[in-house]
């Protein structure tokens, strides 16, 4: 079932409703209403198993508005709290998964389909981001949850943006306090609360964003370096999360790009919907479009960031196997990129299964940087879709079948995507290493 919040045309009235395949059914007869639409929501996922039947009764027989005559709006305008995870996919050729961590973002900021991301007229941050991600949606009281009973505490899933604002060299502008993400606006959510039991594992699921019909982001949510059971314990042990609360399974941060004055977005998650919305920026800043978070975009091809990198390491002959599975080789089914004409909204009907394409190469002892030489071949496990970097351990050749030998240079992992803690330790190793040679070079320099 997929419950939404809409309007009617010519009508101000937030009304809930279920999304069909005949268009959109009103429930505000079927339900209590709540003083808010968002507390009229949250009455629904606290009484849904009771009103189940008759909700089930409506989808079928109840009377149906068009979808072109109604506006969907954000499923939960004001939920009570959004929690995001900060980063968790598996990036810049990661062997271990960073700790898992959290920040809470301002209810204030939510938006839904249709609506307009605005970005401040504010000139300390230096670039605001989209950052495109699976959310759940929850059914509460809910503390203490261990994972295997995460289900107990999930009603269902949405779709959340975390825009972001940026300081210089992409660090999340206010890292800490985590306030570049609390804007105004910067919360689009939507463009429905698809029910628990519409998509059968929530770490299979394909994301897609697109600007002005550029596909960003592409990836699958089976790359998380938390999974979902994890998620739903680490919070709950932490805070009692209250229905129609959120948590934001984190992004794929390859293929990050800035939004910009006079865009149109379209963010789709298969098994729960597409929306789209609009970027407004009253300074009417620009930055290159042209760069994806360091990355040369290739629109001739589709972004590697829908490739799992996900490790799965044997030992071996004092050395470790890296084997990647690309999610989604080519464009899953029913997907259409970079659509043109596409309704502001749209619901979907199934979760589409992306083939697998296994890859593997061996790697062996010290930090080293891999680069592809050709755009195209960087689809090893754990190779960055921004610089085109595999981390390995030895400054020799790693090969893999079907992708030429790959030349390595023993000098730290230079990604530099500065705004995520693994890189920026990268950063740092690799200027102790620059240093120490400078030393070596002229040890007068040691106490400069």
């Amino acid at each position: 079932m997929k419950l939404v919040t809409f309007q009617s045309t010519g009508k101000p009235d937030l009304l809930p409703g279920l999304f069909t395949d005949r268009g959109v059914v009103s429930l505000a007869d079927a339900v209590p209403a709540g003083a808010t639409p968002t507390a009229t929501m949250t009455g629904i996922i606290d009484d849904f198993d009771r009103l189940r039947p008759a909700l089930e009764r409506l989808a079928r027989d109840g009377k149906a508005l068009p979808a072109g005559d109604v506006r969907l709006r954000a499923p939960l305008p004001r939920p009570g709290k959004i929690l995001a995870c900060i980063a968790n996919y598996w990036e810049h050729g990661a062997l271990e998964a960073r700790p898992l961590n959290m920040f809470l973002k301002s209810a204030d900021a939510v938006i839904g389909p249709g609506d307009t991301i605005v970005l401040p007229e504010f000139t300390e941050p230096w670039i605001f981001m989209h950052e495109a991600e699976l959310a759940l949606v929850i059914k509460g009281p809910a503390k203490s949850v261990k994972r295997d009973n995460w289900r107990n505490a999930v009603f269902g899933y949405t779709g959340m943006i975390d825009v972001s604002a940026r300081g210089e060299g992409r660090r999340t502008w206010k890292t800490g306090s985590w306030l570049g993400k609390s804007f105004d606006t910067f919360a689009p959510i939507g463009p429905c609360i698809a029910t628990i039991d519409e998509i059968p594992n929530p770490n299979d699921v394909h994301v897609q964003f697109w600007v002005d019909g550029q596909l960003r982001h592409n990836y699958n949510t089976d790359d998380m370096e938390h999974l979902v059971p994890e998620l739903v314990e680490f919070a709950t042990t932490i805070m009692t999360l209250n229905s129609g609360d959120l948590i934001a399974c984190g992004t794929n941060h390859e293929g990050l790009g800035p939004l910009q004055n006079g865009e149109v977005v379209d963010f789709e998650i298969h098994g729960i919907g597409r929306m789209r919305l609009d970027v407004r920026d009253p300074l009417k800043r620009t930055w290159d479009k042209g760069h994806l978070h360091g990355r040369r975009f290739d629109s001739s091809r589709t972004p590697s960031s829908a490739t799992g990198r996900r490790p799965h390491a044997d030992a071996a002959d004092g050395g470790r196997d890296l084997t990647a599975c690309r999610r989604g080789g080519g464009r899953p089914r029913g997907s259409r990129p970079g659509r043109t004409g596409a309704p502001e909204s749209r619901i979907s009907r199934s979760t589409p299964r992306c083939s697998s394409i296994w890859r593997a190469a061996r790697i062996r002892a010290e930090p080293a940087i891999v680069q592809a030489g050709e755009d195209g071949q960087d689809e090893v496990g754990g190779v960055s879709a921004r610089l085109r970097v595999l981390v390995a351990r030895d400054a020799g050749e790693v090969g893999e079948l079907g992708v030429h030998r790959l030349g390595v240079e023993s000098v730290g992992v230079a990604a530099r995507d500065a705004g995520h803690p693994r890189a920026e330790a990268a950063d740092d190793d690799r200027r102790r290493r620059l240093r120490s040679r400078e030393i070596r070079r002229d040890p007068t320099r040691a106490g400069a």
